[in-house]
């Protein structure tokens, strides 16, 4: 087990990540007392023989039980230093402790807890970015067929293999009696799309799609939900559009409004969950109560909107509104060798009229964690125990109701703790993450003013200007005069202002916020937009498609100028992406995270790439990545500004 350097000297693999603590271990008490320093160019270490003999025991039997990893590497990197062997973690730095609010595990795991983030120091050693976001409403960038009205399913992903990320979604049919179009545009090598269309004879309106590979062969399938039930169409081939349903589903299930793809069994496979979302019945005449300000509760008579406003969590909409359907319970399907098989049964699945469904090993023990939001009702976490899932809703912090349409899980502070923000019928909520739950930071953080007034949907966590700190940004379907945005579905059509999405640069305590007008000056209303975020031009930072209107596209072209760095780091196995793979990005003792997924909660759609901003820092220390079957793969000090691609051992 060695760490074969730049020079001639040759250190044991136990000591090649002390670097990793300085400055940060001894306040953390993994490593107190260590004094060391390093030079990674050359190599140069001191003082570190004590620091072995004195190493965490429990991290120490963590690291004599890892797994042997290897690395793969694509495109033009420079002399590297590369772990090869056994690999230990930093010393003194064991695997980040599962939180206190996180319910006790029961029995072992075969799956190594994660890397520990707490011995590196806060934030990230570049500061906040000086200058503004700019976006640019670029026209002419989709050749779309006269007319075209897009559904609610648009991701961004690379489907043919060629390196090159393409844009795909769903259109209407051009007749009444006619199927949907599968738009596939490609991306091409000098920055632009290629679009081609599909036929398909899929006729229901679709809710929300996602993109897996079920038989990882190489050649993913796309999932869409629509209110006949799930439905699963060819996306690579001369079949593109062709509904096979019959091959990848062993019933007929049922309607969900957002479907998530996630591996939640630990087999290597991607699994589903569906979240089923009846008519809540808000149509109409209603009544609207302040819950906990400044959210608004809306129901459909004084009886009703009154039980909701008791604030003990023990009441949601199917026990207070009369009107509502009785609780409909959400939809967890195992991916059993390509087939998509019922196991609910398995799992304490939802209840509640679900929007939105966020994958995330939020308690870091190795399992997939999913963060899901009702309409008109609680909201929370449902945490993988492998037997099945733990709810957590207001026992972490969670409000005790909500009307939630987006989510995305991203560490907006710079703490080493996976924050939560959730998009809703009125103001969006930024819930901190701390040692016993969750805070509303909503208010501290300015979230609240620019979405008191709207209705506002999926949502994006990007560094959109590239500075280490991630931003957001949210779709917004109904824009009001104030206070009347409890009125959105009267057809009162006086309320409406012109349309705009929101992005929120983050300022290091708080976001500076920007209204992105909807073209032409067109007048909101009550829709439901999707968006991907994806790098069509290849300048290094992400673009942002959306949809707006009456299925209109559009595409905001990042043209932030800030001079920053960045990393794209691509984990695959020998077919793709490896869904749920922690990617670490290590400089100067500092350290980002991110999880590879391909959607961060409903109608929100990234590749499944993860994507750094690295700020001034033009030197990286090591890039670690710890694959969801234990094994770690790391490399040391990789070139900045480039798409990097490590293999799965």
């Amino acid at each position: 087990m060695i760490l074969r350097g730049v020079g001639t000297q040759v250190f044991p693999a136990s000591l090649c990540l002390a670097f990793l603590c300085l400055g940060g271990c001894g306040q953390s008490g993994g490593n107190a007392g260590l004094d060391a320093t390093v030079d990674v160019a050359g190599l140069e270490l001191s003082g570190l023989v004590d620091a072995v003999k004195d190493a965490d025991t429990d991290a120490t039997a963590v690291a004599d039980s890892a797994p042997t990893d290897t690395i793969d590497t694509k495109g033009d990197l420079p002399d590297a230093d590369v772990l090869d062997g056994e690999v230990a973690l930093p010393v003194g730095c064991p695997p980040d402790p599962t939180p206190s609010w996180a319910p006790p595990v029961t029995g072992s795991s075969p799956i190594a807890p994660p890397p520990g983030r707490q011995c590196a120091l806060p934030g990230w050693p570049s500061p906040i970015a000086a200058k503004p976001l700019a976006f640019t409403l670029a026209s002419g960038v989709l050749a779309l067929p006269m007319g075209a009205q897009a559904d609610r399913c648009m991701f961004w992903q690379d489907l043919d293999g060629d390196g090159l990320e393409d844009l795909t979604f769903l259109i209407a049919p051009d007749s009444p009696i006619g199927g949907r179009k599968l738009v596939i545009a490609r991306g091409q090598s000098n920055g632009t799309l290629k679009v081609e269309v599909h036929a398909t004879k899929l006729l229901a309106q679709p809710f929300d799609c996602a993109v897996a590979d079920l038989e990882h062969d190489g050649h993913p399938e796309l999932l869409v939900t629509t209110l006949p039930g799930l439905a699963v169409l060819e996306l690579t081939g001369a079949k593109a559009g062709s509904i096979v349903n019959k091959k990848f589903l062993s019933g007929l299930y049922p309607f969900g409004w957002s479907v998530s793809v996630a591996d939640l069994t630990g087999d290597g496979v991607p699994d589903v969950y569906l979240s089923t979302n009846l008519d809540v019945g808000i149509q109409g005449k209603y009544v609207c109560g302040n819950a906990d300000a400044p959210y608004v509760l809306c129901c459909l008579n004084v009886a009703s909107a009154a039980c909701m406003q008791t604030k003990d969590g023990a009441s949601d909409l199917s026990n207070c509104c009369v009107s509502a359907p009785p609780p409909s319970p959400h939809v967890v399907l195992r991916n059993q060798a390509g087939v998509l098989v019922d196991d609910s049964a398995k799992f304490v699945v939802d209840t509640g009229a679900g929007m939105t469904v966020t994958p995330r090993d939020i308690d870091r023990d190795g399992r997939m964690d999913l963060f899901i939001g009702d309409d008109f009702g609680q909201h929370g976490w449902f945490i993988n125990r492998s037997a099945g899932f733990a709810a957590l809703k207001k026992e972490v912090g969670m409000r005790p109701y909500a009307h939630i349409m987006g989510s995305v899980v991203a560490d907006f502070d710079g703490d080493h703790r996976d924050d939560l923000l959730v998009t809703d019928w009125g103001p969006a909520t930024l819930y901190h993450a701390t040692t016993t739950g969750f805070e509303d930071a909503s208010s501290a953080w300015g979230v609240w003013p620019d979405t008191t007034d709207t209705v506002n949907w999926a949502a994006f966590a990007e560094d959109w200007d590239r500075d280490g700190s991630p931003d957001y940004a949210m779709t917004v379907s109904s824009a009001t005069t104030p206070g009347k945005v409890g009125q959105v579905e009267d057809g009162d059509s006086s309320i409406f202002l012109p349309g705009f999405h929101i992005v929120g640069q983050n300022q290091g305590g708080h976001f500076a916020v920007q209204k992105l007008p909807w073209p032409n000056g067109q007048i909101s209303d009550f829709i439901s937009p999707v968006g991907a975020t994806g790098d069509y031009d290849h300048d290094g930072d992400l673009d942002l498609f959306f949809t707006y209107g009456n299925g209109q596209i559009g595409v905001w072209r990042n043209d932030t100028q800030q001079g920053n760095h960045w990393l794209n780091v691509h984990a695959v196995d020998g077919v793709g992406p490896v869904l749920g793979a922690l990617v670490q990005v290590w400089a100067q003792g500092h350290v980002q995270e991110q999880q590879v997924l391909a959607a961060t909660g409903w109608g929100a759609k990234h590749a499944p790439t993860a994507r750094f901003g690295l700020g001034s820092v033009e030197k990286i220390d090591l890039v670690r990545v710890w694959w969801p079957s234990g094994k770690i793969t790391d490399l040391t000090a990789p070139a900045v500004d480039q798409d990097l691609t490590v293999k799965m051992p």
